[in-house]
């Protein structure tokens, strides 16, 4: 069997993979691993070296004092993470709000130009109002103001009012006679 053979050979790559492994384990161990070699380590240093006044008695008394006020540690530093992760948080939080109020404020001074402009418009329409109530009136006294005066109780008087009344009250009189044909051109 040559070397092609076997690399082909699903039994041989495996355990060639568990071999390799294996190897990396025990060159590389995890950090699991290595917290246990180093909690073992921490036991033999403080149980023995330490009583027995060992020139590497200060090895233990090191992970004792660091076993001791380790978690304490890893505790304050996470909660240091994650006031800055909420100071963070409520800084981004307060600049999104001051651009909201920016826009309010905007927004508010622009409310305001508009009152401003438009406070006045009722005032000025009820004036155009008070002087369009009277140009028909105007206009009707105008109209009845003839240059020559009709007699009412003739023969011309009656023609009159029959055509008023067919040509104004049947509105039958063309007020655009001539307008079509000017606008048109």
């Amino acid at each position: 069997m040559n070397l092609l053979e076997l690399l082909h050979n699903e039994k041989v790559v495996k355990s060639l993979e568990k071999i390799d492994n294996d190897l990396k384990d025990l060159t590389e161990p995890s950090s699991d691993e290595k917290s246990i070699f180093l909690k073992i380590i921490l036991l033999v240093e403080t149980l023995f070296l330490r009583d027995r006044n060992s020139k590497t008695a200060n090895i233990g008394r090191f992970f004792s004092r660091w076993h001791d006020k380790q978690t304490t540690i890893d505790d304050i530093n996470e909660d240091i993470k994650m006031k800055k992760v909420k100071r963070d948080d409520i800084k981004f939080r307060l600049e999104d709000l001051s651009v909201e109020k920016e826009k309010l404020e905007y927004r508010l001074q622009e409310i305001i130009a508009e009152i401003d402009t438009n406070q006045w418009e009722p005032q000025k329409i009820d004036d155009e109002l008070e002087n369009l109530e009277w140009e028909p009136k105007r206009l009707q006294d105008w109209i009845d103001e003839a240059s020559f005066p009709i007699d009412k109780e003739g023969l011309e008087g009656f023609i009159f009012e029959k055509l008023k009344e067919e040509l104004i009250y049947n509105k039958k009189l063309n007020y655009n006679y001539g307008k079509e044909r000017d606008n048109k051109n």
